[in-house]
């Protein structure tokens, strides 16, 4: 998994790059968070020197995948996918074939999305109950035990309560991720804007280096003033 799009064209396309050889039957697999056009144009690079490319993000972070139990999105042909699922399936619960090359980085940025507005949205019913006096702890007590909780959710309160935790995902990704989905989106001409609001908010957090490395989930100490 590479950072972003510019990190994978050069692990490729560079002048010593991956396709600088000999790639002929070789089965390349990305495992990076990029726009779907990148990753489309990657493979028919590799696809002109006879080699095959499959795009297979994932949902989860260190402890899943140290677990064997990631979400797989795969973009490519069903017989380079089938080539690649013995390694898959050790890091992942399960492969999701997507459809052709591109769509694995597509549904991964669906599933993205709605999580980054999930936490903005979280840390403003917060801001909302504590001005009128309710404790940060029960508020989110309640939210976790309601059908307005993730699954995640009681797993992140904690981190969200100030608890000293390992970070699974940071403020910096967060942003980066969200401009590959506006970015994405912009091309697709889908207007989405709750999903802009959400990136303004947290690009304004990361302006406090302090944020830049935190968990996603302490957007609610920014929004707090803290």
């Amino acid at each position: 998994m590479l950072s972003d799009d510019n990190a994978v064209e050069s692990i490729f396309l560079s002048d010593k790059g991956l396709l600088s050889g000999d790639v002929t039957d070789r089965l390349f697999i990305d495992m990076s968070t990029i726009m779907p056009k990148t990753t489309s144009s990657i493979a028919n690079e590799i696809k002109k020197k006879s080699g095959a490319f499959i795009d297979a993000p994932v949902s989860g972070t260190v402890a899943p995948a140290a677990k064997g139990e990631l979400l797989i999105f795969c973009g490519g042909n069903t017989q380079d996918i089938t080539k690649a699922k013995p390694y898959l399936n050790i890091l992942g619960r399960r492969v999701i074939h997507a459809g052709k090359t591109g769509s694995g980085s597509l549904l991964k940025l669906v599933v993205n999305l709605p999580l980054a507005i999930y936490w903005q949205a979280l840390a403003e019913s917060v801001l909302l109950g504590k001005s009128g006096g309710l404790s940060d702890e029960m508020m989110l007590d309640a939210i976790a035990d309601s059908s307005a909780a993730l699954a995640v959710l009681k797993m992140k309160i904690p981190i969200m309560m100030g608890e000293d935790m390992p970070v699974a995902f940071d403020m910096k990704s967060m942003v980066k991720d969200l401009s590959v989905i506006l970015n994405t989106a912009k091309e697709m001409g889908v207007n989405i804007p709750t999903t802009q609001s959400s990136f303004e908010v947290y690009s304004e957090a990361i302006k406090q280096e302090r944020f830049m490395h935190e968990d996603a989930v302490k957007i609610i100490d920014y929004m707090k003033g803290k």
